[in-house]
């Protein structure tokens, strides 16, 4: 019992039983907040724009699927910061324009798939209230389109889920920074005109999961 309650002392905690040198490999191994972010930042200092972008998963059939996506060692871009949710359906609009003024470049929402909810109609439901408002957001004043985007899942599809935000970092850094980006903590540069933003490629490349505009 003794030995259980001095793991908590250790640093780091509960590895009393390694030697010192696998002690440390562990810890260097270990990818902290520290670490995360000071990759995210070296990235944002090169030339290319680096957008920064959420990916909201409903705690079901998205979850599974970044969880195994984990595990598989399936990567996806180190712009993504990853918000959970109990359903698709309780993402509320006026959050997701917060996120955007906060500083977002884009926001993709996993769903389950569609007949495929564990809450019945929640899948629906997200997709009315995210479609009105991108019909507020699509101006073309303000040029919102493909900046938010909503991809069904059925379960522990991790390469699948893998590749569509793979894809939706890559829409979204040829669009450009979000037009109601105003924090202005967020980027040291100024943004790029809309001339200068390079436009998609046009390819109509298929993509392994359905992923559409709201």
């Amino acid at each position: 019992m003794a030995d259980f309650l001095d793991r908590g002392q250790q640093n780091p905690p509960g590895q009393g039983g390694l030697p010192p040198a696998s002690q440390k490999a562990l810890k260097d191994a270990t990818i902290t907040d520290t670490a995360s972010r000071e990759a995210v930042e070296t990235q944002r200092k090169k030339d290319e724009f680096q957008p920064r972008v959420a990916a909201i998963c409903c705690n079901w059939c998205t979850w599974s699927s970044l969880d195994e996506a984990g595990v598989a060692g399936h990567k996806f871009p180190a712009e993504v910061a990853v918000i959970r949710t109990l359903c698709s359906a309780r993402i509320e609009p006026r959050n997701v324009i917060n996120m955007f003024r906060e500083g977002l470049d884009g926001v993709f929402v996993g769903a389950c798939d569609k007949g495929s909810c564990h809450y019945l109609s929640g899948t629906n439901l997200a997709q009315k209230e995210l479609g009105q408002l991108m019909e507020v957001l699509t101006s073309p004043s303000i040029g919102f389109k493909g900046r938010l985007k909503i991809g069904f899942f059925v379960g522990r599809e991790g390469p699948l889920f893998a590749r569509a935000l793979t894809e939706f970092v890559e829409d979204v850094r040829r669009v450009g920074p979000s037009p109601l980006n105003t924090n202005p903590t967020y980027r040291g540069r100024e943004a790029p005109k809309p001339a200068e933003v390079a436009k998609p490629s046009g390819k109509d490349e298929k993509r392994l999961v359905e992923v559409e505009d709201v």
